[in-house]
């Protein structure tokens, strides 16, 4: 990460530390993780949120807090006001002529000249409409009288601020992963959930290709704990639910869920 990304995030904490409620970036999970950890590392007056909009959001706005804000728990609590007046959902839909997919979304919005970082996510329904989550100028100017976003492609699109229907499935799809391991070890893990020899992961380990927790690690030996994330390039990511319970073979239990 940046220092600049340090640097701001200093800055909104010495703001919530003095009282003043401030609210950043979308972040992507990486920065989140990042986020969470310097926010942990250090004892804080103040609280901290990551939200998207929905439950299960992938990018999620930085919120800090001061201590006297009620807990996020429902709209009408002043968090939830100040998080609502900050993030607004957007419709965008097209003719049903012309196939849409997130591509098409994110480079129209971004052709525009809006950062990727006043974006949330953009979820896609049936190739033909997509809700966007954003910053509340973001979804200002583009339901603006200027209508900026006519087209995307070449299809004619209608722009409007709403709400996530209820009805709307937007549950993380997940697969699980259950194995035994001979040890915590980054190699075997990788090893498991990749269905790769241990040659094979440990080269893929050697060579940069997996990443612990949002970071490059090029040991193999490193120990793999409950809650850590592993990707590996061209065959996804993970989430470790548990490493530890042993088999009668002196084995480590490995439950994991596979992103799909």
């Amino acid at each position: 990460m940046d220092n600049l990304f340090y640097d701001r995030l200093n800055d909104l904490i010495s703001d919530a530390e003095s009282g003043i409620p401030r609210s950043g970036h979308f972040l992507d999970p990486a920065k989140q993780y990042e986020a969470e950890r310097m926010f942990n590392s250090f004892g804080r007056s103040c609280k901290m949120l990551l939200w998207g909009g929905y439950e299960n959001a992938e990018r999620r706005m930085l919120f800090l807090l001061p201590d006297y804000f009620d807990e996020f728990d429902d709209d009408s609590s002043i968090t939830g006001e100040f998080v609502s007046s900050n993030i607004e959902c957007v419709l965008i839909s097209g003719s049903g002529y012309v196939e849409l997919d997130h591509r098409s979304f994110l480079g129209a919005l971004c052709s525009l000249g809006i950062d990727r970082s006043h974006l949330g996510d953009i979820i896609v329904c049936d190739s033909k409409c997509a809700y966007l989550f954003c910053d509340s100028s973001i979804a200002d100017f583009l339901t603006s009288a200027q209508n900026p976003l006519t087209s995307i492609g070449r299809d004619k699109v209608k722009v409007k601020k709403c709400a996530l229907p209820s009805e709307l499935d937007t549950s993380p799809n997940y697969q699980s992963v259950h194995d035994t391991v001979a040890s915590a070890r980054l190699d075997c893990v990788v090893a498991s959930l990749c269905n790769l020899s241990r040659d094979k992961a440990d080269e893929a380990v050697k060579s940069g290709l997996v990443s612990l927790n949002y970071s490059v690690v090029c040991d193999r030996t490193k120990e793999v704990s409950d809650g850590d994330i592993i990707s590996m390039r061209g065959k996804g990511k993970f989430k470790i639910v548990s490493l530890g319970n042993k088999t009668k073979k002196d084995r480590f239990r490995l439950d994991a869920l596979k992103l799909k």
